[in-house]
């Protein structure tokens, strides 16, 4: 179950090849997956990686009253907001 809950949360698998050595993490594909039942530490550095080092924000697009004609939700990585002057 932690396998597709990770999906949900957009992680990738960390190794799908299911006969060389396990990873240790619930995303890796195992011939044994009694030994990957839970997240990795891999797996929580993406999460941080994906949920926590992005900047959110709304843009609005106006209409020539001035009256907001829709609001479009984006999200751009921190860095990219640094080197676009954000």
């Amino acid at each position: 179950m932690c396998h597709e809950i990770g999906h949900g949360y957009g992680l990738p698998h960390t190794d799908e090849d299911p006969y060389n050595k396990n990873q240790g993490d619930c995303l890796d594909y195992t011939d044994n997956p009694e030994e990957n039942l839970l997240p990795g530490e891999v797996n929580f550095q993406k999460l941080k990686d994906v949920y926590l080092n992005q900047r959110r924000g709304l843009r609005m697009a106006e209409k020539n009253d001035e009256s907001v004609s829709e609001t479009i939700g984006w999200v751009i990585n921190e860095d990219k907001a640094v080197e676009w002057g954000l």
